[in-house]
């Protein structure tokens, strides 16, 4: 079989000929196509050489599944790698050691501890590589505050989360301790693709695969002079016809396998295997396991009771992930017509300033970011740089689904921004000076440098500190990595501007964070919209403003926070109009920008 090149042309045609076929980086929901529930792609060795692909590939895989069950509705789950290394260990010696790759047993006791064991969300315990800690309530969900002012020493506190389980999971490469033929797996793994979601799968490979780039989707083909010493496991996220072709041996299917070594490794974080009948390429189907995840999603009592009025987590109660979390009287109903437009009078438009908007629901889709925690595993005063990344990729998001590419998503790196002081520190800093740097720079995605919520020894913008990946025996700096340049930024002030510039996508804001304030707390029945007059106040907190709604007081901002997914309403909270506490002062929207790759 020879090498075959994929065209990205041929892949926007994804609703496909056959039944079977599926790819859960663009599905149909609510009969409308394009909706990407895959969860970010993640970089397994950074900060340091870490092995655990198995926990990579079992969180990406029921992130991905618990996605598709929500229909991508607004938050994205992301689950905890770290927390599963962590504390997921039972009988097995599971450490960052590539020698130390999980076999097919192991596998099971480690599905089997899911089901009565869950996992925390990423904003609950970062991965940070860390193979040496003990599993205590802080290696569950943590979070540590410090009254958002540099001069108090931060407390670290556990606290209450919400845990996601498995239901149930099969063995699909082994029956009674024997192998099963191929073609039985090929036929069980595509059933379990369609029925349930994403399949996690062992590959053995060669230090190829790590240096592997490609502008397009290209079928992987291993270098044979190379030793296959390594032993990965992976998120196999669709079965795809390949594109036509006169060759009578080319593939007629793909697998799409989603890796944990960076978007800067294969298409985007992504490789492609012939899938065709017969074929085991990379002994992709000898080791698979289906996974089920349980849709009752429950809350572990967790929390540090000295700290318990710190950061006030979301409403502690169990849920079913299939119903929408919260359902209030006055919650955001999105605009439903195409660009405000009324379709019974296409001259007249919809008012952005009495016609509400939310970004996580936006004509039935979320296009924001996953919910970050700035504060794990250490405090840092990085709000700045969340907000300015997180605003900024939500714009990309927005213009390019609006053209109809929702694979692949990118997410961008704070912990370079850090590194690279570009708009400031784990002290603090702006976001629209993190645009206006970024004129003459290009921001790395996220995999480039994963967030470590420290300053670095040495602040520096070159090398490795900007971006680099690693396999288990060697580093590299990437200096051709994917990222975004800002050409144009504005600033927006008050609250008409902002409704206005709402229309474009997020905008960052700043405000005071008042003690007051850190004892916001989420209600059951009604959405607790928060109100403080002062008649001066001291910026110390960047958010980005994602939406705005209105109840029987008047209107109020819909806004992402960056204290973790268990804070407030899922991560956000409700403010007033009215420039309180700052809030409609100094806020900035990033309106020119380019995405590239290398």
């Amino acid at each position: 079989m020879g090498l075959k090149h994929l065209f990205l042309q041929a892949f926007v045609v994804l609703l496909v000929s056959t039944q079977d076929t599926i790819f859960y980086g663009n599905l149909t929901i609510n009969n409308e196509p394009g909706h990407n529930v895959l969860s970010p792609i993640r970089n397994q060795n950074q900060p340091l050489q870490c092995g655990a692909s198995w926990a990579f590939a079992i969180t990406s895989a029921m992130s991905d599944q618990f996605n598709r069950i929500r229909s991508q509705e607004f938050p994205e789950v992301v689950l905890s790698p770290q927390m599963l290394l962590t504390c997921i260990s039972g009988d097995t010696n599971r450490t960052c050691s590539y020698s130390n790759s999980i076999e097919n047993s192991e596998m099971q006791t480690t599905l089997e501890q899911l089901k009565q064991r869950g996992i925390s969300d990423e904003s609950c315990n970062n991965w940070h590589s860390n193979d040496k800690e003990t599993c205590n309530n802080l290696a569950r969900c943590k979070d540590c505050a410090n009254g958002e002012n540099i001069h108090n020493e931060p407390n670290c506190f556990s606290r209450d989360f919400h845990s996601y389980k498995l239901e149930s999971f099969a063995d699909i490469s082994y029956e009674g301790g024997l192998a099963r033929k191929v073609a039985d797996i090929r036929a069980d793994l595509i059933k379990s693709l369609n029925d349930d979601g994403p399949v996690i799968c062992n590959l053995r490979h060669s230090k190829k695969l790590f240096k592997t780039r490609n502008e397009k989707e290209e079928i992987f083909m291993e270098d044979h002079s190379i030793p296959a010493d390594y032993f990965t496991w992976v998120t196999i996220v669709g079965y795809i016809d390949a594109p036509a072709s006169e060759d009578e041996n080319a593939a007629t299917h793909l697998w799409v396998i989603k890796l944990s070594f960076g978007d800067n490794v294969g298409y985007y974080g992504y490789i492609y295997l012939d899938a065709s009948e017969g074929f085991n390429d990379l002994n992709i189907l000898s080791n698979c396991f289906s996974l089920k995840v349980n849709p009752k999603v429950i809350v572990e009592q967790n929390s540090d009771q000295k700290y318990a009025n710190l950061l006030k987590p979301m409403i502690r109660e169990e849920f079913d992930i299939r119903k929408p979390r919260f359902q209030f009287s006055h919650y955001t109903t999105p605009m439903k017509a195409d660009d405000g437009v009324d379709t019974e009078n296409e001259d007249v438009k919809d008012d952005p300033l009495t016609t509400p908007i939310f970004w996580g629901n936006y004509k039935g889709r979320n296009y924001l970011t996953w919910i970050k925690n700035q504060h794990i595993p250490t405090y840092c005063g990085s709000c700045w740089a969340q907000s300015a990344t997180s605003v900024l990729t939500d714009r990309l998001n927005i213009r390019n689904i609006n053209a109809g590419n929702s694979f692949p998503r990118h997410v961008l790196s704070v912990q370079a921004m850090i590194n690279c002081r570009l708009g400031g520190t784990c002290l603090g800093g702006a976001s629209g000076l993190a645009w206006e740097l970024s004129k003459n720079w290009k921001i790395p995605t996220d995999t480039c440098r994963m967030y470590e919520s420290s300053n670095p020894e040495n602040f520096s913008c070159e090398g490795e500190s900007r971006c680099f990946n690693a396999s288990k025996d060697d580093s590299w700096e990437i200096k051709d990595f994917n990222g975004i340049s800002v050409q144009e930024w504005i600033w927006v002030r008050g609250t008409d501007a902002i409704k206005k510039e709402l229309l474009n996508g997020p905008i960052s804001c700043s405000f005071e964070v008042t003690d007051k304030f850190e004892k916001y707390t989420p209600t059951k029945d009604q959405i607790n919209v928060y109100e403080e007059k002062k008649n001066s106040f001291a910026l110390n907190h960047a958010v980005s403003v994602v939406g705005w709604d209105k109840d029987d007081k008047g209107d109020y901002w819909i806004v992402r926070n960056s204290w973790g997914v268990e804070y407030g309403y899922n991560g956000m909270f409700y403010f007033r109009v009215g420039n309180q506490l700052g809030m409609e002062a100094q806020c900035q929207a990033p309106t020119e920008f380019t995405f590239s790759s290398y």
